[in-house]
This record gives structure tokens, sequence and C-alpha cells, in this order.
């Protein structure tokens, strides 16, 4: 699995392969200087396998607060609401595969809707040239993959952004919202 940064963005010391090429691997084993649990200190003295692993729950931590204090109220007030990123991208960091992400999508809702912004892997490097093509396939393998597990509680949707906006896309994902938004609430598993 590749990723180079808390968002999957930027630089880093992981190998190619994101895994115990640098100083670290991208879970804290396997790394170089750190040790093979990212102990040790490294050159500046600082465990990046713990701190990924807190940064995690951190971050589990904040989403459940967001969904308490923004998400819910506002579904309680029957109102739709649409947010840029869910509890799934703790899958990817700061800590991949961690018990952190598990326990957040257990305990935050899933969406009744979960779009996927997708285009053909040239297109995604061309906006965004920090990751290579092999990784940026590999992370669209691992999203489309999530929507084959039906995670959303109404429906899952692509949308092609690799051209302009058109119409038929954005009136399909308006129906989708506004079907979702019109569905008894409840997990579809």
């Amino acid at each position: 699995m590749a990723r180079t940064g808390p968002d999957g963005e930027g630089g880093g010391r992981n190998g190619p392969d994101g895994e115990g090429g640098g100083r670290n691997g991208l879970d804290g084993e396997g790394g170089g200087r750190n040790g093979l649990d990212g102990e040790g200190g490294g050159r500046n003295g600082l465990d990046h396998g713990r701190l990924r692993r807190v940064a995690a729950w951190y971050y589990a931590g904040e989403y459940g607060w967001r969904y308490l204090r923004g998400v819910l109220p506002a579904l309680v007030r029957g109102r739709v609401v649409i947010a840029d990123r869910w509890v799934y991208d703790l899958r990817e960091s700061p800590w991949p595969g961690s018990a952190a992400a598990r326990v957040a999508e257990v305990l935050v809702p899933a969406p009744d809707l979960l779009v996927l912004p997708d285009a053909p892997i040239d297109v995604i490097h061309r906006r965004k040239p920090e990751r290579s093509p092999a990784e940026q396939r590999e992370q669209q393998e691992r999203f489309h993959s999530l929507l084959a597990e039906s995670p959303a509680r109404c429906a899952e949707m692509v949308i092609d952004t690799s051209g302009p906006a058109s119409g038929d896309r954005i009136a399909d994902l308006v129906a989708a919202v506004v079907e979702a938004a019109h569905r008894p609430r409840g997990r579809r598993r």
C-alpha cells in the first residue's frame, strides 16, 4: 500500500512502495533506524510509528466529535448534509489498517450516499502530480474496493470528473442525493 503523507499527499521517507524503504515503514514497521516497531527515536528523536498511531486515534475521535456536533443535529432537523470526507479516510492515513479506523467506522454511522469522483489515472496525475501514476492507480483501486463493500446506507456512485461538468452527471448526483435524503434511515447491510 502506498501512502506518502497524512492525507496521502506530499513527501516522506518511505520507499517507493511506502513500506520499509526509509527510516520508518508505513505503519511504523520495518523501518531502518527506528527499529521494527518504529521505536528508537531515529535521527530527530521522533517515534513516527507511535506518532501515526496517536494521530489515527485523534482523527477517529475528531470524526466522532464532528458527527455528534454537526452532522447528527442537522439530520435530526431533517436537513441534508454533504461532507467531502468521511471516516473511510482513516483506512489510508495516518496509520493504514489501524484499529482506530475500524472503531471509527463502527461508531460513526455510514453516510446515506457515498460518491467517488473519478477520472482516468493520467487526468488525476495531471491534477495531482505529487503522486506517481502507480500510487494513484493503487489508491483509486482501493476507493473502488471501498464502494464495492457497499458501505453507504442507500447508495454508492462514481462520478466521472475527467472533463467539464455536464448536466447529466450533475443531474445524476442531485437525484442520488435527493433519493438518499428521502429514504428511511437504517443500515442497508
